[in-house]
């Protein structure tokens, strides 16, 4: 009887115990599917991101989910749960805004571009929003799940959290001392949950990594005098924003996108010769690019100390000089400075610069004009908001944020066409020799390899349009510039060099082989090494900042071959306008 009697006390005891695991174990299965939620929805949505399908992955979300929910402290839980969703939010938005995986590289732009990528993500809510509402609220639930204490409690221990903050600094440790720089660097593979902790902890150790590149055997570039002609000579460089080459009409593109341009092609302003064709920046982000022109040298490592300051250079050889920009002064003074200039000035859009451009005296003297623009910068449709007739004729193909972007986009190349030909427009009238260079700072990718935007480290964001116009087709400095094929960054600061009179030159070096930064200048962020195999062909290694070799592969970008197929050492006539092909569209929701 006393048996019976006992039993029946351990018999519900037991089948307590039971529920409570069961229900410990429910919510920790769904702590863990709603921890895997955003890389699942991304991988699903065709991004391209692969840690919902690693096994590596999908046990490292088990566990942390274990931890959170058998933590006993109900503060530490939703510490945890709140550092894990401000890092989805993160994650997820830079790859729905940009296409692939968050980098240290780009990261470190925080500091010089918050305000314009912030404007950029504001203009692209659409596409955002729904992604941040379904985060939010999977961050509710969870947090509404492990809120609760009631049976789970006997079943919770402080040894979790401890556990917890353990695998955290063990991580952090792990990155920041291992031999390789890149194991620091978050990836495609990488989870939601700590990525853009990785890419931050990346980013403190690329600051405290000193810039080297032993391998590349970097020395100085000569000077030599290069006669002037017997008249004033004007030098105008403009430095666009964001321009995709690959979607200008004037190198072939199906919507007449550059109406202005294409004019030039066919007819140029009287007097005048127009030089188009595709190059390469010496940057992926304008931080990285403008610095890169202005301390003109042939290698991103030690630029500082082998470059040359342009604008040094235009004052040795007798140039008055202005810098111009619609744009924020910190890329000029990355480089150096305008040192000697008779003005430096900002203003806020194309309008304003354009009315700078022409209160440039005409005092018969050979002058050195920056114009850097702010258009196609994002918000893209905001840069001819004051006169947009004409500009915004094209309509999204499809009701999707992809569509709706390239739409905003090529219209906004159209008041980049417009705002150009307005900028140079007042320096066609100047006596004597004028050179009008034009480079854009990096490209700005529609979803070509699936990418949006700019700053990764992928060649073609580096493509870009390089143009000259000139009322001296015969001269050098146009011989030279039709030389290129393609040109780069450094090419076009000998060009210029060369305008002022000098012939800028670095000794022994591969006519076939360029260098370009990263996101930030003198390699701060690491650089590219590009061999061009053959005209639109390309082996390009990326290096860290420390020199480290991180990635190579070779890229074909069959736009650059056919927009400089006339161009080239050997070649003095332009080819016809040729159609390009059209790059890969792999972005996830492309119309058909």
């Amino acid at each position: 009887m006393v048996k019976s009697t006992l039993d029946a006390h351990e018999s519900p005891s037991r089948e307590a115990r039971m529920a409570a695991i069961v229900r410990l174990c429910g919510l920790w299965a769904a702590t863990w599917v709603l921890l895997l939620l955003p890389d699942v929805l991304l991988h699903w949505s065709g991004y391209a991101v692969e840690a919902a399908g690693k096994p590596k992955q999908l046990l490292f979300a088990g566990l942390i989910a274990l931890l959170i929910t058998t933590a006993k402290s109900r503060s530490f839980r939703m510490a945890a749960i709140a550092f894990l969703l401000i890092n989805q939010v993160v994650w997820t938005g830079y790859v729905v805004y940009f296409g692939e995986a968050l980098s240290p590289e780009h990261l470190l732009l925080v500091q010089e571009e918050v305000d314009d990528t912030a404007l950029g993500a504001l203009a692209e809510w659409r596409s955002l929003l729904p992604w941040l509402v379904a985060l939010l609220a999977a961050g509710a639930v969870l947090a509404a799940l492990q809120w609760r204490e009631g049976p789970n409690a006997r079943w919770r221990w402080r040894v979790s959290g401890w556990v917890f903050g353990i695998l955290v600094g063990a991580a952090t440790t792990a990155w920041m001392l291992h031999p390789r720089i890149d194991a620091a660097f978050p990836g495609k593979h990488t989870s939601s949950m700590y990525g853009p902790y990785q890419a931050a902890v990346g980013s403190l150790r690329l600051g405290f990594t000193r810039v080297a590149a032993a391998s590349l055997n970097i020395h100085g570039q000569t000077q030599e005098p290069a006669a002037l002609p017997p008249e004033p000579v004007m030098v105008v460089f403009v430095m666009g924003e964001s321009i995709n080459a690959s979607r200008l009409s004037l190198f072939g593109f199906k919507r007449d996108t550059t109406p202005e341009l294409a004019k030039w092609r066919a007819a140029p302003p009287a007097g005048f010769t127009f030089i188009p064709e595709i190059g390469f920046s010496g940057g992926l982000d304008t931080f990285a690019s403008v610095p890169a022109f202005l301390r003109a040298a042939y290698w991103p490592v030690q630029a500082q100390k082998f470059g040359v300051n342009l604008f040094e250079l235009a004052h040795a050889q007798g140039f008055k000089s202005w810098y111009l920009s619609a744009q924020t002064l910190n890329f000029l003074k990355a480089a150096g400075g305008a040192p000697h200039a008779e003005r430096v000035a900002t203003v806020e859009t194309d309008e304003e610069l354009a009315k700078l451009a022409a209160e440039v005296p005409d005092r018969g003297e050979n002058s050195f004009i920056l114009l850097h623009q702010r258009v196609n910068h994002s918000p893209y449709t905001t840069n001819c908001s004051s006169a947009s007739e004409g500009i915004n004729i094209f309509k999204p193909e499809t009701e999707s944020g992809d569509d709706r972007r390239r739409a905003a986009y090529d219209n906004g190349l159209r008041c980049w066409d417009r705002q150009l030909t307005a900028l140079v427009a007042p320096f066609l009238k100047r006596r004597g020799t004028v050179h009008i260079f034009y480079m854009s700072d990096h490209n700005e990718l529609m979803a070509e390899n699936g990418r949006w935007g700019h700053g990764f480290t992928d060649l073609r964001v580096a493509m870009v349009p390089m143009m000259l116009l000139t009322n001296r087709p015969d001269s050098e400095v146009a011989a030279l510039f039709k030389s290129w094929s393609p040109p780069t960054t450094y090419h076009l600061a000998q060009t210029v060099a060369l305008a002022f009179g000098v012939r800028l030159e670095t000794p022994d070096i591969s006519t076939h082989r360029f260098f370009l930064n990263n996101t930030m200048p003198f390699a701060l962020a690491g650089f590219m090494e590009v061999e061009q195999l053959e005209p639109g062909i390309y082996r390009v290694k990326r290096y860290a900042r420390n020199g480290q070799l991180t990635g190579q592969e070779v890229t074909n970008l069959p736009e650059v071959a056919a927009a400089n197929a006339g161009y080239g050492a050997g070649k003095s006539k332009p080819s016809p306008q040729a159609e390009l092909s059209s790059p890969n569209d792999n972005s996830p929701r492309t119309s058909n």
